[in-house]
C-alpha cells in the first residue's frame, strides 16, 4: 500500500522511522517534507512565515493524492498521549475529502480529536502496523 504520514513535524524522527518500518514491510511510504530537502530548498526560496508554510501544505496534498491512505503518526507530545495537532487534524480531513483510507497510529488523547477522527472514518491501529488495511 502507498501511504502518506502525517503527523506534528516536532516528531520528524519519529515519522521518518515510521516510515522506515513500514517500507520494511513492503509499503510505499512518504513523510512530510522537511525545510533541507534538496526538493524544498528552491521553493521556498525568499519565502517565509505563512508563505512557507503554504509550500509545504502544497506539497504534502500531492503526496496525499498519490497515496492510497494517510496515517496520522500521532506519538505523545506535550504530555497528551496521542497528540493530533491542528495540521494533522487539517491533513486528515483532507484526506477524507481525497476518499482516502485514513488510518491513526495511536488513540488520540483528546477526547474532542478522537471523535472528529472517528466521523471521518479513521481506523485507530493501537501501534499494531499489521493491522494497516487498504
Amino acid at each position: 500500500m502507498q501511504i502518506c504520514l502525517s503527523g506534528s513535524m516536532a516528531a520528524i524522527g519519529q515519522i521518518e522511522a515510521l516510515g522506515k518500518a513500514l517500507r520494511a514491510l513492503g509499503h510505499v511510504c512518504e513523510t512530510p517534507a522537511r525545510g533541507t530537502a534538496p526538493d524544498m530548498a528552491p521553493r521556498l526560496e525568499g519565502l517565509t512565515g505563512q508563505a512557507a508554510k503554504a509550500v509545504f501544505v502544497a506539497d504534502h496534498l500531492d503526496k496525499m493524492r498519490r497515496s492510497d491512505a494517510v496515517l496520522i503518526a500521532n506519538f505523545d507530545r506535550n504530555g497528551v498521549g496521542g497528540y493530533v495537532g491542528t495540521s494533522a487534524l487539517l491533513e486528515a480531513g483532507m484526506a477524507y475529502a481525497l476518499g482516502k483510507s485514513l488510518f491513526v497510529l495511536h488513540l488520540p488523547g483528546r477526547a474532542d480529536v478522537a471523535g472528529d477522527l472517528a466521523a471521518l472514518g479513521a481506523i485507530c491501529l493501537d501501534g499494531d502496523l499489521a493491522k494497516l488495511t487498504g
